[in-house]
């Protein structure tokens, strides 16, 4: 799957040939203007793809992995819990099994359960959120081959290994 700002979903082939494209988006509710999403998590066995509208409404919406809109929608701008200000990135967390979002310009990363059974709803569920101070405005978060450690880049340079519990355990700033 491939989400870009210039308002499209794509699922592709490893040769690089497209499947499905989606453009716009998922309704003509005015709510999801502008449209410009920047990234895309699969949940695993879910047949389920969650696009993050990060650069436009700050909604996530729910697609099957057939590309069509499930009629969900969570987040929208916002400070609470459960929204969004700049989502700027989508992932499920294997350490947790959840979805976590990187809320970039609220300054946090924000946990979500969500059911992973093919058959049931999409609906997710705020679960909790954290912060690392040294990394003030997160891009994204990867957990790594090992399912313990995760990667996060922040906007200003500085890329955060986080530990289990999403402690900084080191901090490389690749700003220059």
């Amino acid at each position: 799957y491939h989400a870009n700002n210039a308002q499209s979903l794509h699922k592709t082939r490893m040769d690089g040939s497209i499947v499905w494209a989606l453009h716009g988006p998922p309704t003509p509710d005015p709510k999801f203007l502008p449209n410009k999403p920047p990234w895309f998590a699969a949940v695993p066995g879910s047949g389920r793809v969650y696009m993050s509208d990060g650069y436009g409404s700050n909604y996530i919406h729910a697609y099957t992995t057939k590309g069509t809109y499930l009629g969900y929608s969570f987040g929208g701008r916002g400070t609470g819990d459960g929204q969004f200000s700049t989502c700027h990135s989508i992932n499920w967390d294997a350490r947790v099994g959840q979805l976590i979002v990187s809320d970039r310009e609220n300054h946090r990363h924000q946990f979500f359960s969500t059911p992973t059974d093919a058959k049931a709803a999409p609906n997710v569920t705020y679960e909790s959120q954290f912060t690392v101070p040294e990394l003030k405005r997160p891009c994204n978060l990867r957990v790594a081959s090992d399912n313990k450690t995760a990667v996060v880049p922040a906007l200003e340079g500085p890329v955060g290994i986080l530990n289990a519990s999403n402690q900084l355990v080191s901090l490389v700033d690749v700003g220059g």
